[in-house]
């Protein structure tokens, strides 16, 4: 099974299409990058379904705000939906957003302070 994954700079949406080669391939501005995808773990990724360009998607965008990499806006855009229904998304896949070291510090230093009481 493969995914193509094709970015247009110009509307900054992407445009997904499958096909039934074991390979899922990705495409934005100038990168390009091959994945093999054994059709047994396209199933288990739910990715072997006539939807499966907008779960790859998903997946990629999850990942992407998990790490902090992506915000909850440019999730919402390359998804196409609103404020309200990107909230609902990201609850549903229990996506937390990615926190850097400076909350990190500060959440240790809370705990430390209501542990200390």
């Amino acid at each position: 099974m493969f995914i193509n994954c094709v970015a247009s700079e110009a509307h900054n949406k992407l445009a997904l299409t499958g096909g039934a080669s074991g390979k899922m391939l990705a495409r934005a501005s100038s990168s390009v990058w091959l994945l093999e995808l054994p059709d047994a773990f396209a199933k288990l990724l739910c990715l072997d379904g006539a939807e499966a360009h907008r779960r790859a998607l998903e997946i990629l965008l999850l990942e992407g705000y998990r790490c902090g990499e992506l915000s909850q806006g440019q999730v919402s855009e390359l998804l196409g939906i609103g404020f309200h229904e990107t909230e609902e998304f990201l609850q549903a896949h229990h996506a937390l957003p990615g926190l850097g070291p400076d909350e990190h510090l500060r959440g240790l230093q809370n705990l430390e302070r209501a542990l200390a009481k």
